[in-house]
């Protein structure tokens, strides 16, 4: 009796170690394929910033960091069933297409059309810009597709701090274009 209670404590031992291992493969799964998630029933308005700094001009395989951005840009405007508008960023942030729309070709026209600026910015200055930005107001959602220098998102404290700074809790995402850093 005693072998076989064993045998029962064993096998639900097993059972329950394969279900964890089943839950963080789901987990490194889904985490892995974020960037391209369908976010379908959402409804939110959606903010993209694209990153076009000079550090974007970085060769990655046959596209540059800014190819790479704009690629994932597109999978995630085709993805959304919302509403969005289309920024670039590199020390100002400037409307591609300012105003709301569910226009697809629009944004991707846009998207296609936004090339390399000279001029650099940083996360406090994209902070102050965005929250005078009209846009703003209307967005459920903000995503931010760059490279991630080191110098702007190192520091989480500085980064909660500066997110703060846009005053209710907008959902942010960040996505990077160059993973090898």
């Amino acid at each position: 009796i005693a072998v076989q209670k064993r045998r029962k404590q064993v096998q639900i031992t097993d059972i329950l170690k394969l279900i964890s291992k089943l839950i963080l493969l789901a987990a490194l799964t889904l985490n892995t394929s974020r960037p391209f998630l369908k976010t379908t029933g959402t409804g939110g308005n959606m903010l993209c910033i694209i990153d076009n700094s000079p550090s974007m001009s970085v060769t990655l395989d046959n596209t540059t960091r800014l190819g790479k951005a704009k690629e994932i840009a597109g999978h995630i405007l085709d993805a959304d069933d919302g509403k969005a508008s289309l920024f670039s960023y590199s020390g100002a942030l400037d409307p591609l297409v300012g105003e709301v729309t569910s226009d697809k070709g629009a944004l991707r026209q846009q998207l296609e059309l936004l090339s390399l600026r000279t001029s650099y910015g940083g996360l406090p200055a994209l902070m102050d810009q965005l929250r005078q930005s009209p846009a703003l107001s209307s967005a459920q959602k903000i995503m931010f597709i760059g490279d991630f220098q080191n110098t702007w998102y190192a520091d989480g404290e500085m980064i909660s701090s500066q997110l703060g700074r846009l005053g209710r809790g907008y959902p942010m995402q960040w996505v990077q274009a160059d993973e090898r850093e």
